[in-house]
């Protein structure tokens, strides 16, 4: 009987001590707060590289069209794609043009 009665007692004391309850949930969730966060810089990074490209892209279309619009040749039109793609930061890889 008197075990019982000792076994209540240090339930009671273990339940009533929460001082480093604070510390393991931190611990347990600041991974999931900082990949999150990760998670949520790099999808950011990855819209403005698209929209980089894409602005990139429509200053060169828009280069290519006034020389078109000016009744420049085809190899005068792609240079002024090209120019303009390279000087808006777009310097490897292929560039197409469709007059």
């Amino acid at each position: 009987m008197n075990i019982v009665i000792r076994i209540r007692q240090l339930a009671r004391a273990t339940g009533r001590d929460a001082g480093g309850n604070v510390a393991i949930i931190f611990a347990l969730t600041l991974p999931i707060v900082v990949g999150g966060a990760g998670l949520g810089v790099e999808t950011s990074y990855w819209y403005y590289s698209s929209l980089k490209l894409q602005a990139t892209a429509d200053a060169a279309a828009y280069a290519g069209a006034l020389e078109k619009i000016q009744g420049s040749s085809t190899a005068t039109i792609t240079a002024a794609v090209t120019q303009s793609a390279t000087d808006n930061g777009l310097g490897n890889g292929t560039i197409t043009v469709h007059t």
